[in-house]
């Protein structure tokens, strides 16, 4: 079948409240932003304002940057990457390769102020280290250089010293850091500083790297429990350790510890740290909290009135608001930096002009193969997308409409016949060949995505509501936090399931008690007591698990990993309770 021919998107809503901006009085709520942009490095820049880079994968374009004049309120100004070119996959060719869980993971993004030039470090499908530079955050960006074949400078940070010299840290088991020559496009010296072994771990990441009064920081974690501050008199160390957050109570109900980010100081001398909190199916939201330095040069955690991360705290700057986050998008004449394609788009198959056309770039019945699928990240804690389809000029049989990619179950789609009538279908796998539930004759229909439920009309003031959706999903996935699409959703790789139970998967209540013996790439896991998130790395994968009642659950993975490519393999799994087990690498 094919996909979206010569469809015009008139507008799009993305609201969970009236578009409206806010500005605090004296206080912030986490998160700062209800939105996933994980694996955040924050830093000044030029202008005194504070920017933000994150991972978003395989969207294209790709690394994401935010400004922001108070560290609380932000704006969408542009990406490091203007195009995914790592790779045929990232172009979704008809039965080639795909790039689902490749591209832009954790990076970093520093303003060199010697030449005037920012830098934007990242490794691409754990073989290649990339920079890309620009004058202006805004762009144009452009790739400068490439380190090497089997160079991956993963999860890393960029340190620019009071010399100008530039430093890089990066790697998970064992950490290295290296220093760049001086256009900073290529490598003169490396050593591995510290190891996870030091403190008593398996796994570190996101590496961050800092110069403060004249000693030389490592910020990085243990994933999704404990963050490791690590400070020496030199660059090459050697560096002492000590434990800046560990498995604290969250910000938000249902959402883990923070632990990954980064530090950033205000002008007053005070610092926070950036996190995120993951919390399904939003994503990984940022988080911010302030730290206090203690007479041992070390930072702690100023904890909230819950005793932990707190859910609020004392504005760091006089709130400065600059970006309305919920919006109408009527396409006039470009997209704007929050939105994303699935992949590298076709370029001759869509054009923006008082509103978006989209003609036909792909003949599949594959949601994942479909190019030109357009995303933006839901905003909110009960989000809402509308948008407003010409379909006038479909063919019969063409595929198009609105998704957000809670489950496989909760999506919304529409067909086109030769009566020109829209069709809403429920999507129970990638195909989108379900079942009819609703049609609307004419040329133009509205669709309404919201989080837990779907609807269409022929204008935008009656409303059909669709079968809203009851308790959990049948079938759990790992996503990288909720998005809108025409067309397309996240992906992950689900190897377990279905999972049932009677109560929501949001529960501010999970309790764990756990404990694990490691042997070789395996491991053996007893995990009690109610509901349960369990996160373990092994060799760049994440296994996570989300059980109802479990008295035991034994399981044991092998994962190995080539060039662009995973592999896994299920050894063994008994449960004493219905479990799903979900597994996607390093999320």
């Amino acid at each position: 079948m094919k996909f979206s021919n010569l469809l015009a998107f008139g507008l799009l809503l993305v609201s969970s409240q009236a578009a409206t901006l806010k500005c605090r009085d004296d206080t912030f709520t986490n998160p700062v932003l209800y939105e996933d942009y994980p694996d955040n490095d924050i830093s000044v820049g030029p202008d005194g304002a504070f920017y933000f880079s994150a991972s978003n994968f395989h969207y294209s374009p790709g690394a994401p940057i935010l400004r922001s004049l108070d560290l609380v309120n932000w704006e969408p100004v542009g990406h490091s990457i203007p195009r995914m070119n790592f790779g045929d996959g990232y172009d979704l060719p008809p039965g080639g390769p795909r790039a689902y869980r490749s591209g832009t993971w954790a990076s970093t993004l520093r303003y060199r102020e010697s030449n005037g030039q920012w830098y934007w470090i990242g490794c691409a499908n754990f073989w290649i280290t990339w920079v890309f530079t620009a004058t202006s955050v805004q762009g144009p960006w452009y790739n400068r250089a490439n380190f090497g074949g089997g160079l991956c400078m993963y999860d890393n940070g960029l340190l620019i010293d009071d010399d100008d010299t530039m430093y890089v840290v990066y790697g998970n088991g064992q950490v290295k850091v290296s220093q760049l020559a001086a256009d900073g496009l290529s490598v003169v010296r490396s050593e591995q500083v510290l190891q996870a072994s030091d403190v008593n771990t398996e796994t570190v990441e996101g590496n961050r790297m800092y110069k403060i009064n004249g000693t030389y920081y490592i910020l990085n974690d243990q994933p999704g429990s404990t963050t490791y501050v690590w400070k020496s008199s030199s660059p090459w160390g050697p560096y002492e350790a000590k434990i800046l957050v560990k498995d604290v109570t969250p910000p938000l109900a249902g959402g883990n510890s923070p632990h990954q980010g980064s530090l950033v100081q205000t002008k007053d001398g005070t610092w926070y740290f950036m996190s995120f909190t993951w919390a399904y199916p939003a994503g990984r939201m940022p988080v911010l909290a302030p730290i206090a330095w203690g007479a041992d040069g070390f930072p702690s955690l100023v904890k909230g009135s819950n005793g932990g991360w707190g859910s609020s705290y004392p504005l760091p700057l006089p709130a400065r608001p600059l970006y309305n986050w919920t919006r109408t998008y009527n396409f006039e004449n470009e997209l704007g930096p929050t939105w994303e394609w699935n992949h590298n788009p076709d370029v001759a198959s869509y054009e923006v002009d008082n509103g978006l056309t989209l003609r036909t770039a792909s003949v599949t019945n594959d949601i994942y193969s479909a190019r030109n699928t357009l995303t933006h990240r839901l905003h909110g804690e009960f989000p809402r997308g509308t948008v407003e389809i010409d379909f006038s000029n479909a063919a019969d049989g063409d595929r198009f409409g609105l998704a957000a990619s809670a489950t496989r179950r909760r999506t919304l789609a529409s067909t086109a016949s030769a009566a020109n009538t829209a069709s809403r279908r429920c999507m129970a796998s990638s195909s989108t060949s379900g079942p009819v539930r609703q049609s609307t004759p004419g040329g133009r229909s509205h669709l309404r995505r919201c989080r837990a439920a779907s609807a269409r009309s022929g204008s935008a003031r009656s409303w059909t509501r669709g079968r809203r959706a009851r308790g959990p999903p049948t079938s759990l996935t790992v996503s990288t936090g909720l998005r809108l699409r025409s067309w397309g959703r996240r992906m992950s790789c689900t190897l377990a399931g279905p999972f049932s139970s009677r109560t929501g998967l949001e529960s501010s209540t999970l309790r764990q008690r756990r404990s694990a013996v490691r042997s070789g790439s395996s491991r053996l896991l007893r995990l009690e007591s109610g509901w349960l998130d369990a996160r373990i790395r092994d060799s760049g994968l994440v296994i996570v698990l989300r059980i109802r009642t479990c008295s035991m659950v034994v399981w044991s993975t092998t994962a190995s990993r080539s060039r662009n490519s995973f592999y896994f393999a299920l050894r063994r799994k008994y449960t004493m309770w219905k479990a799903s087990c979900i597994v996607a690498p390093r999320y």
